[in-house]
């Protein structure tokens, strides 16, 4: 049995969806499939919801019915001419209607309890692993769904919640597995889960990772694959910079894991880590569009490279830059001294070859730049 996790990095296009059919069409081993909330739906989710609390609930409603269009869009694409389209029409109508009344009412109340925002954003999960299932239906079979919040039970705290490792076994052991009798591909969504008193959970943003790492340790997966739209995991973030000398990092050890995930790489949830090492697997990055290229594992005795990361993480308005020499260093603050850039501040650990840069927000002038200098200027490793 293998765990497989698509996001909306993957899933924000039609081909996206045709190449999740293919992996799976190839595939001969059951699969669980863990889908989170399409592009940049669970963010406008939020904004819905926070609109609704300061009393714009027209605002509010126009968000929802923005992200209802995206998704019925999407649908008009994948089941042209097909007699499932109608179904998967009328089940999000029933999602918005539901997702409607809690908006309204946050609006008559103005107020967003941690509780109430956790359901609001479970809906992108439910929109999208959804649309997954009656997809895959049209083209395989032995497809079912399974709702995550029947199985992974956390503690209440509610945006952050802590798994129950030992209910969720117990759920995945009475409820998940039996379904492998019948169908070979289980359907799940990532991110959400349930409390003791059956009320939605989540888990963290970007907690979908965690979510399949959680099912792959329980199911003891002969193999787990977090497929994304680049191959493998890079040594700056490929958006950024495209450039020949962004390698891959093949293998990754636990320990770099978690400092990436912690210093902003954004394909490592932190939390994940932990479960990695409780159960002893492994993860691989993968390309839905590139199956065969090239693709990084985070495992237990991964490399001791010492890969030359450079990280941004927008949240803090930093670059992380790892294992260069000191005198790379130098010579990059004399760059840009030469530049019209500015920094707001710089830090640089000598013991372990690792700078942390502060920048200008929102300058993704001085982002390239600096990933040029540090590894295409720079002698690579």
């Amino acid at each position: 049995m293998k765990v497989y996790k698509f996001g909306g990095a993957v899933l924000n296009k039609v081909s996206g969806f045709h190449q999740l059919k293919s992996i799976l069409q190839q595939e001969t081993s059951k699969v669980i499939l863990v889908v989170s909330a399409l592009e940049k739906t669970t963010a406008k989710l939020l904004q819905a919801a926070q609109q609704a609390e300061h009393n714009n609930e027209a605002d509010a409603i126009a968000i929802i019915d923005s992200i209802i269009d995206y998704h019925l869009q999407i649908c008009l694409q994948l089941f042209p001419n097909s007699k499932n389209y109608g179904h998967i029409v009328s089940l999000i109508a029933n999602k918005k209607k539901n997702l409607l009344n809690i908006i309204k009412g946050i609006a008559i109340t103005r107020e967003l309890t941690p509780r109430t925002q956790d359901l609001v954003l479970s809906y992108g999960e439910v929109l999208a692993y959804n649309i997954v299932e009656v997809f895959l239906s049209e083209y395989l079979h032995s497809v079912i769904k399974c709702d995550i919040t029947n199985i992974l039970i956390t503690d209440s705290n509610y945006g952050n919640a802590k798994p129950d490792i030992n209910r969720t076994r117990a759920n995945v052991r009475n409820t998940l597995i039996p379904l492998f009798q019948q169908y070979e591909i289980i359907v799940t969504q990532g991110f959400v889960a349930s409390n003791n008193e059956n009320e939605i959970t989540t888990m963290g943003y970007e907690s979908s990772n965690l979510t399949a790492t959680i099912l792959a340790g329980l199911m003891d997966a002969e193999e787990f694959v977090i497929w994304t739209d680049t191959e493998g995991i890079r040594l700056a973030d490929p958006k950024l910079y495209d450039g020949k000398n962004n390698a891959v990092a093949n293998r990754i050890s636990y320990e770099l894991a978690e400092y990436l995930a912690d210093n902003g790489l954004k394909l490592i949830h932190p939390p994940m880590i932990r479960y990695l090492r409780e159960f002893n697997i492994n993860v691989k990055y993968k390309s839905a569009f590139a199956p065969d290229g090239e693709y990084s594992i985070i495992e237990a005795n991964g490399d001791n490279i010492p890969y030359k990361f450079i990280l941004n993480n927008d949240n803090t308005n930093c670059m992380v830059i790892m294992n260069f020499e000191i005198a790379d260093y130098l010579h990059f603050y004399n760059a840009i001294a030469e530049h019209t850039f500015s920094l707001i501040s710089s830090y640089t650990n000598y013991i372990d070859n690792t700078a942390k840069i502060v920048y200008l927000a929102d300058n993704n002038a001085i982002l390239r730049f600096t990933i040029e200098f540090f590894l295409d200027t720079i002698e690579h490793f």
